[in-house]
């Protein structure tokens, strides 16, 4: 076989290969799998991201107080539109002051200043 037949011959055989695999229930259906898992996994990554954030803003608003937290975002909220979504984000929202209201007791002992640190 010359070197061109063997070429010709490879691609042959891999266009077959292609066409029996890409009718094969099992393959198909292991490739859903890994779609809907690849979903699945974004998806929860972005959730985690989500509390996470969450979580932070509350904490930054029991050390420093609901004024306080106003005026480290003030700057960030002064440059944005009236109804974006980086300022619903930022905001003080029913969530964030819960999560406030149930970890408040045990930094009880910190005296709460309600004022940026630094100034």
């Amino acid at each position: 076989m010359t070197t061109e037949q063997k070429a010709a011959f490879e691609k042959r055989r891999l266009s077959v290969m292609r066409a029996h695999l890409s009718k094969d229930p099992k393959l198909r259906q292991y490739r859903r799998k890994r779609k809907r898992a690849l979903v699945a996994s974004v998806l929860g990554s972005l959730a985690v991201l989500l509390v996470a954030l969450m979580l932070i803003k509350s904490f930054v608003i029991l050390l420093e107080g609901a004024e306080g937290y106003a005026q480290i975002v003030a700057p960030i909220l002064d440059s944005q539109s009236a109804g974006g979504v980086i300022v619903r984000a930022l905001g003080p929202d029913p969530v964030s002051t819960f999560i406030v209201d149930i970890v408040r007791p045990i930094f009880s002992d910190r005296p709460h200043s309600g004022r940026i640190q630094g100034e």
